[in-house]
């Protein structure tokens, strides 16, 4: 069996496998763009510039300047910007033009562009047009990992971000905050994906809903963890290698199948990573039943 067949195993859930598309849009910069459509004067972000559509133009009014910097289909790109608002846009104007996000300090010198959050994008001469628009399939995110990193496609990213949003069922128009700024999968989910399919509002203060790390958050984010178990408040369980989460308490994400074995994890699902950076580093941990890996650090 070749290494695509066995990622294809990987990550089929039940007998539906990923090409069976489970979610409504055909990238992520697509989920943006039909938000617009729909809901354009929804409050992404509390301030000026933060309904949805103005989230859209800024993203819109990026394209030309990442251009221009060399972003094109499978650039990789990291982002330093601190504010949640000019992150979120610049992320999607880098998923747009078919760009893989990098989250990590990078090492290993994987990045090739890197944009900080003093560039202000140039008025273009002309009306942009896209060359080319990314599938779900297409890399969207590498998330680094010790010595490697872990490869993540647009479907990986809108299905677990899909799940999160079923799973938490936040009722429409919430005060979110996300109480740290983008540094892995779990921070990009909860500050850009769910606040669009949620139609949530992300806060700096007054909030109804806080995600995070702390105890007395609304839900708190296990990044190292040893079994799945019931808190107050709920806990919600990362596995990087699962795009971001796999559970919220003892209760496992939609799509997903996975046993615990001692210190490794045994699953497969449709937000199964693509591998990680080389097909032989993905081989040693593909197995019959999926993917096998190390349970997150203690």
């Amino acid at each position: 069996m070749t290494l695509t067949d066995r990622l294809h195993r990987a990550q089929t859930f039940g007998n539906v496998g990923p090409e069976e598309y489970m979610v409504p849009f055909p990238n992520l910069g697509s989920l943006l763009e039909g938000k617009t459509i729909k809901e354009g004067n929804q409050v992404l972000f509390a301030g000026p510039g933060g309904t949805v559509a103005e989230v859209q133009q800024a993203v819109t009014s990026w394209l030309p300047e990442l251009r221009s910097r060399g972003v094109e289909p499978g650039t990789v790109v990291t982002l330093t910007a601190s504010d949640p608002r000019l992150f979120l846009v610049q992320a999607f104007a880098v998923w747009t033009l078919g760009g893989i996000l990098y989250l990590g300090q990078d090492p290993f010198d994987r990045v090739q562009i890197r944009l900080s959050d003093r560039i202000v994008p140039s008025t273009p001469e002309m009306e942009f047009r896209l060359r080319w628009r990314p599938h779900l399939e297409t890399e969207a995110v590498w998330q680094e990992k010790g010595d490697t990193c872990i490869r993540l496609s647009h479907y990986n990213l809108l299905i677990n971000a899909y799940a999160l949003h079923r799973v938490l069922a936040l009722p429409p128009g919430r005060r979110l905050l996300v109480q740290a700024k983008v540094q892995d999968t779990a921070d990009l989910l909860c500050q850009c994906l769910l606040p669009l399919l949620g139609n949530h509002t992300l806060v700096k203060s007054g909030p109804d809903v806080v995600i995070g790390s702390e105890a007395d958050c609304t839900y708190r984010v296990a990044r190292s963890w040893r079994r799945l178990v019931s808190t107050d408040p709920p806990t919600l369980y990362y596995l990087p290698e699962h795009t971001a989460f796999v559970a919220l308490n003892e209760h496992l994400f939609p799509y997903v199948d996975l046993r615990l074995e001692d210190d490794q994890v045994v699953f497969s699902g449709h937000a199964a990573m693509l591998g990680y950076a080389t097909e032989a580093e993905t081989a040693r941990v593909l197995t019959k039943e999926g993917y096998r890996v190390p349970l997150p650090a203690i």
